[in-house]
C-alpha cells in the first residue's frame, strides 16, 4: 500500500511521476508511432522512459548542455533557455505529441512557454502537462498553518526552484489563452511525510502529489 521514499528505487516520487504520465498517453494514445517533444527534458528520464515504452522517436528541449544527457534518452537535444528564448525559434518542425512534466513550475513565464508549445503542436495533437500539485488535502493543510505550500519553498543561491503556482483555475486561464482546451485530467500517486503510495495506486487531484493533464488544440491556428 505505502512504502518509504528512500527505501527503494522504485518508490523516487519523480520515477512514479515519470510512470504515471506514460501510463495516463498509453492509455489515450495506443500505438502512437509520431514525433515526440520534450520540452523540460532535463537528463532525460522520461525521454528514456518513453522509449523504451515504445515511442520510437523522443526529441529533446532544456537549458543544460548535452553533455548532461544520459545515454540512449532522446533522439536529438537542442539547448534552449526557456525563460529568455521561443522554442518555436530554437525548433524547427511540428509535433503530434509534446510532453512537459513538472517544468512551468520552476520559468519565470510559463505562459509563454504554453503559447510556444501550441505553436509546435499539429492541429490534432496532443500536449501532456504535470506541475506539483499545490491544492491537494496536505497542501491544504500547509497553507492554512503557514500560508505557504511546503512545494514552494524560499530558493537557495543558486537554485532554480518553484516559482510559479498552477490550481486549476489559473492553468485554465492560461490554456484558453494559448488556444488550447482540456481533454481528460489524470490520476498519481500520493506522496507525504516521507512516504509514497504503492505503483499501480492512483488518485485524484484531491490527494495525488502532482497534476496530470493532456490538452489539445481548440481548432487550427490562423494562417
Amino acid at each position: 500500500m505505502i512504502e518509504r521514499i528512500k527505501s527503494s528505487p522504485n518508490a523516487f516520487p519523480q520515477l512514479r511521476r515519470h510512470q504515471d504520465l506514460v501510463e495516463f498517453i498509453k492509455e489515450e494514445q495506443p500505438g502512437f508511432v509520431g514525433k515526440v517533444l520534450d520540452v523540460g527534458c532535463g537528463p532525460g528520464y522520461l525521454a528514456k522512459l518513453m522509449r523504451e515504452a515504445g515511442f520510437p522517436e523522443v526529441h529533446g528541449v532544456d537549458w543544460g548542455a548535452a553533455s548532461s544527457l544520459i545515454p540512449n534518452s532522446v533522439s536529438s537535444y537542442k539547448q534552449v533557455d526557456l525563460n529568455e528564448q521561443r522554442l518555436e525559434d530554437v525548433v524547427d518542425s511540428k509535433f503530434e505529441l509534446i510532453v512537459c512534466s513538472d517544468t512551468l513550475e520552476h520559468l519565470e513565464r510559463p505562459a509563454k512557454v504554453i503559447r510556444s508549445m501550441r505553436e509546435l503542436l499539429t492541429d490534432t495533437g496532443s500536449l501532456y502537462v504535470t506541475v506539483p500539485n499545490c491544492t491537494n488535502v496536505f497542501q491544504r493543510v500547509s497553507w492554512l498553518l503557514t500560508g505557504n505550500s511546503y512545494r514552494y519553498r524560499t530558493e537557495r543561491p543558486g537554485e532554480f526552484g518553484h516559482i510559479s503556482l498552477f490550481p486549476s483555475s489559473v492553468m485554465q486561464s492560461l490554456i484558453n489563452r494559448a488556444g488550447l482546451k482540456l481533454v481528460r485530467k489524470g490520476k498519481g500517486y500520493i506522496a507525504a511525510a516521507g512516504f509514497i503510495t504503492s505503483k499501480g495506486m492512483k488518485f485524484s487531484d484531491l490527494w495525488s502529489y502532482s497534476s496530470y493533464y493532456h490538452f489539445s488544440p481548440v481548432g487550427p491556428k490562423p494562417e
